[in-house]
């Protein structure tokens, strides 16, 4: 029945059955509040991370679909592709963000890239899972040293430049990526981008 109901009220209903004779008396009034488990929330976004820790933006559901909200979950997987996830925090709606320490969560190790997704609750159930992130726990690679030009792969209109391969983390360097700017100061733009090609250094 949807007869003037508004989202998040609460309704009275009694019901009485009827005979040829006529009808019962009224049963037992009951309260039920227009509402249900609130929707899916936007997956978690990744903020920084340590070589002990791991710190996730939070958001929660949009919609709270009648109910409060009384929990923001925080969960994981095992590692890479594991199906299986753990529930790691029950968090209050206001959360904006949460720092995964390794050595609170045993199963947990440093440099292991884990998935993570959150889900909110409210009185009436659970939403959906968000989608998922990846992160893990590891320092940023190390500042690296100025890039060198080529010159005998160099020209007055073209510049080849090499440079120095980073050392690895707690996770293995994906990568660099160059940035240039106009030749007058102006901003710097990405002009190279070798995310997975490692050991390619000019």
């Amino acid at each position: 029945m949807s007869d003037g109901i508004q989202t998040g009220e609460m309704y009275r209903f009694r019901y009485r059955s009827r005979n040829i004779n006529g009808n019962s008396s009224w049963s037992p009034v009951v309260y039920i509040k227009a509402a249900t488990a609130p929707s899916r929330p936007p997956s978690p976004l990744f903020k920084t991370a340590t070589s002990t820790s791991v710190t996730l933006y939070l958001y929660s559901s949009t919609e709270t679909r009648g109910g409060d909200i009384t929990a923001l979950e925080v969960w994981r997987n095992g590692g890479g592709n594991s199906l299986v996830f753990t529930k790691l925090a029950s968090l209050p709606n206001s959360a904006k963000e949460y720092e995964i320490v390794v050595a609170n969560h045993p199963g947990m190790a440093v440099g292991t890239i884990y998935k993570f997704k959150v889900r909110t609750e409210n009185d009436h159930g659970v939403s959906e899972y968000s989608d998922e992130i990846d992160a893990a726990a590891s320092s940023f690679p190390a500042k690296p040293n100025a890039p060198t030009q080529i010159l005998a792969e160099s020209s007055t209109n073209y510049i080849t430049l090499q440079w120095s391969m980073s050392a690895d983390t707690e996770l293995p360097v994906l990568g660099y990526a160059i940035n240039m700017d106009d030749g007058n100061g102006g901003n710097f733009k990405n002009v190279y981008y070798g995310k997975n090609y490692p050991n390619v250094l000019k």
